[in-house]
């Protein structure tokens, strides 16, 4: 019963194929969405007991309560889980992305010197495959696939295919479009190069404006206003003799850590995943 299922949705989703690849992962499209439904079901099947639950305890309090949300509970929760599970393959191309940009200048620049010394391509690239994290994982798979027996034009073309780096797909681009027109390989990527420094740098200069800007909010929402309100609040607890439940000053430092942790998240987040 499962299968003509599965057969649809492979259908229904044609680039899963492609993003599995990209997301280095190794199951195939329909063992992939075997999984993604069976673990769909079942957090639909726990989020529907609960609800359950939850209305059975207001129902004894209240009769007119109705089990009729219980109808909506299992495909809600169904469609909502096999979407987050879907798109999992695409975390992880982003993530994929992010690392490989964090070293694609430095080896990128390596393999411009190596070519410069009279190196051939494919030997500068072994040697752009070890020591730059992400960067280098997708130099190798280039050099395995030749390895293996591909020409280097079709190892190319096969990373530029399921790389999820767009300015490692550029570098790639500009290293088959000269293989194949016959131009300079190095100055085209010498020019590359200095142009994806120049993104890199312009990432980095709108990062500091935006970090500028959420550092005041930080001192004022984090720092200001939590210790300046706590003081004034014990201070006028005290003269009014107003008796502060411990659970009241827990809750509190909750908040806090909350707002604490909530800011620490957002730094991480606009925090651009280059370098220079």
């Amino acid at each position: 019963m499962i299968e003509p299922l599965v057969a649809f949705l492979v259908r229904l989703f044609p680039t899963l194929s492609d993003e599995l690849i990209s997301a280095r992962l190794k199951d195939k499209p329909e063992e992939y969405l075997k999984k993604v439904l069976v673990n769909a079901v079942m957090i639909a099947i726990v989020v529907t007991f609960l609800m359950f639950v939850m209305l059975s305890g207001m129902k004894a309090r209240d009769p007119t309560i109705s089990y009729r949300l219980l109808f909506l509970a299992f495909p809600g929760s169904l469609v909502f889980a096999f979407l987050f599970f879907r798109n999992i393959p695409r975390v992880y191309m982003r993530r994929e992305e992010v690392e490989i940009n964090k070293n694609i200048l430095f080896a990128g620049r390596y393999l411009l010197v190596k070519m410069e010394s009279g190196e051939p391509l494919f030997l500068s690239m072994i040697g752009a495959s070890k020591g730059y994290g992400a960067t280098s994982r997708a130099f190798n798979d280039i050099v395995q696939d030749v390895n293996f027996g591909q020409t280097i034009e079709k190892a190319i073309a096969r990373a530029v295919k399921y790389n999820p780096s767009r300015n490692f797909k550029r570098i790639l681009w500009e290293l088959l479009n000269a293989m194949q027109t016959g131009s300079n390989i190095r100055n085209s990527l010498r020019s590359l190069l200095n142009q994806i420094e120049q993104e890199h740098i312009i990432e980095i200069e709108k990062y500091g404006k935006k970090l500028n800007s959420l550092t005041l909010f930080y001192m004022v929402l984090a720092i200001i206003v939590p210790s300046l309100g706590m003081t004034m609040f014990i201070i006028i607890a005290s003269f009014i003799k107003l008796q502060i439940p411990a659970s009241i000053l827990y809750f509190i430092l909750f908040l806090l850590a909350f707002l604490q942790f909530m800011f620490i998240a957002m730094f991480r987040a606009i925090r651009p995943g280059v370098d220079v």
